[in-house]
């Protein structure tokens, strides 16, 4: 039992670490969006508005609202090839409530994005919201 709480514990730890690491990195490149909604990224709850979009790794984003300068970061597990040529943030939204869905960074042929699960019957229908980067 001892030897669990510790692993899971040093696994946190290096998790926040790792975290704060991805925070301070530079960009690769950072991009503008302007979101007149709320939305969710994990357990966070961002505010509408401007938002600098820093790209810190192969699938490592972070999100900076412009006013407040709140920050989170969004971890893109998994990407598929996108042959738009602009750049832009996709949203999934039932109802009001909506989620980061996935990035794709302007000059880029792919984007990064997250695994849904399917929705429970009954569930609001979702749509994709779309925002162009600049």
């Amino acid at each position: 039992m001892k030897s669990a709480t510790t692993k899971w514990m040093m696994t946190a730890a290096m998790a926040a670490l790792t975290m704060v690491g991805v925070a301070n990195a530079e960009s690769l490149s950072e991009h503008k969006a302007d979101v007149p909604f709320g939305f969710r990224v994990g357990n966070e709850s961002m505010p509408p508005g401007k938002y600098a979009i820093g790209w810190k790794a192969r699938d490592i984003f972070t999100f900076r609202h412009v006013e407040t300068g709140r920050m989170v970061a969004f971890l893109g597990a998994l990407r598929r090839d996108a042959s738009a040529k602009g750049g832009a943030v996709a949203f999934r939204c039932a109802g009001e409530a909506c989620v980061l869905e996935a990035v794709k960074p302007v000059g880029s042929s792919i984007q990064y994005g997250r695994i849904f699960p399917k929705a429970p019957a009954g569930a609001l229908p979702t749509a994709v919201i779309r925002v162009a980067l600049r």
